[in-house]
């Protein structure tokens, strides 16, 4: 099937809007990485530490490297994304989230044609990828 065809039936429609969906927030991810790359390196954002440093970091244990970087767990990244070493966090969220939103966006297609079975699966898939990424089910608590 071309690209540019219109779809003909709900396979084809649910293909291609999943598809579509997941292109373009992977395209998207992949950009802000690249761009909270250059401006890290580039000195554009504030940092809290040098990249020259980083190599020395990386090489801690995760304990060790809480303390010494004193980086933010869990979400509370996003209180300090602006700065060079978390901005890159922000493309990783949206690669992260680009499955789930996928889910969500083909959920339409399936009420539409009253695929009451596709419908349960995807609220499932997203019921799943939700919990998953909300960091309810952590081994060890």
């Amino acid at each position: 099937m071309r690209d540019d065809a219109p779809p003909t039936d709900l396979a084809a429609a649910a293909q291609l809007r999943y598809a579509n969906v997941l292109g373009w927030l992977t395209h998207a991810g992949l950009l802000l990485l690249a761009i909270a790359f250059v401006a890290y390196v580039a000195g554009w954002l504030p940092v809290e530490h040098p990249p020259s440093r980083l190599a020395e970091l990386w090489g801690l244990p995760l304990h060790e490297y809480l303390v010494h970087t004193r980086a933010p767990s869990g979400r509370q990244w996003l209180a300090v994304a602006y700065q060079g070493e978390q901005a890159n966090l922000v493309g990783i969220a949206v690669l992260a989230a680009a499955s789930i939103a996928s889910a969500a966006a083909v959920l339409p297609v399936f009420w539409r044609r009253r695929d009451h079975v596709y419908v349960a699966v995807c609220i499932g898939i997203l019921l799943v990828l939700l919990l998953a990424a909300s960091g309810v089910l952590v081994a060890g608590r």
